[in-house]
């Protein structure tokens, strides 16, 4: 068995009322070379990118909507811009609250990853709290790419992101803004977990790095179990 995460593994043992004994945890790749890493500078930490389809609760954009009202109330809030890009029938009720703030662009619709790509480079925060993610792949993705992903502490995340060094692990909108708040009067530590983020989730996920583990997986299949493979 191959899977993902630890977390989706504990789940599909809950799930079948039994224990797996044989298996590997290998992550979904990330294409580095659609998505490389882009020197960030200190004004990329006021650009903030949030990108998720609008159909579930289960990727907590509420959440992220509140922190963007909570961070209102602070001096700090106008010189950030933010960027919402998604859809779904729960993205009009949301984006709505935020109709008042010129420094929040919102735009329905799904994106290519050349558009996706282009977002990397011009922001150098991912907003993407969740309520369930087996991995994350297009925060590893936006990783991947430099940015440093404000999440949750929830899940599989804590599996591909190291609080405070990699990125944030956050409970709920008031610990958001306090993560974007400190970003802001630290443009150094800004800048080191932009580095970091994308080196670490670069060994983590890297295609290079899973196709050889996967490879690695299946030798070993075919060393152990011989008479069970079908040619």
């Amino acid at each position: 068995f191959v899977f993902v995460s630890n977390w989706i593994k504990h789940v599909a043992e809950a799930d079948t009322r039994c224990r797996v004994t044989g298996y590997d945890i290998i992550p979904n790749p990330i294409d580095t070379a659609r998505f490389p890493y882009v020197i960030k500078h200190p004004e990329h930490r006021t650009k903030v990118l949030l990108i998720r389809p609008f159909n579930s609760r289960k990727y907590a954009n509420d959440i992220a909507i509140d922190a963007i009202k909570r961070f209102s109330r602070y001096p700090e809030f106008g010189q950030f811009q933010f960027s919402i890009h998604g859809r779904g029938k729960l993205f009009a009720p949301l984006t709505k609250r935020l109709a008042r703030f010129e420094n929040v662009s919102v735009h329905e619709g799904f994106l290519t990853h050349a558009e996706i790509r282009v977002l990397h480079e011009a922001h150098g925060i991912l907003l993407c709290p969740t309520r369930q993610d087996s991995q994350g792949v297009s925060m590893c993705e936006a990783m991947s790419s430099g940015l440093v992903p404000v999440a949750s502490n929830s899940t599989a995340i804590p599996e591909f992101v190291e609080d405070g060094r990699t990125g944030f692990l956050t409970r709920d909108s008031e610990e958001i803004v306090a993560v974007l708040r400190r970003l802001y009067s630290d443009a150094g530590l800004f800048l080191r977990m932009s580095k970091a983020a994308a080196e670490d989730i670069r060994l983590r996920t890297g295609a290079d790095h899973v196709v050889a583990r996967e490879m690695d997986s299946l030798r070993r299949a075919v060393t152990d179990f011989p008479g069970e493979l079908v040619p």
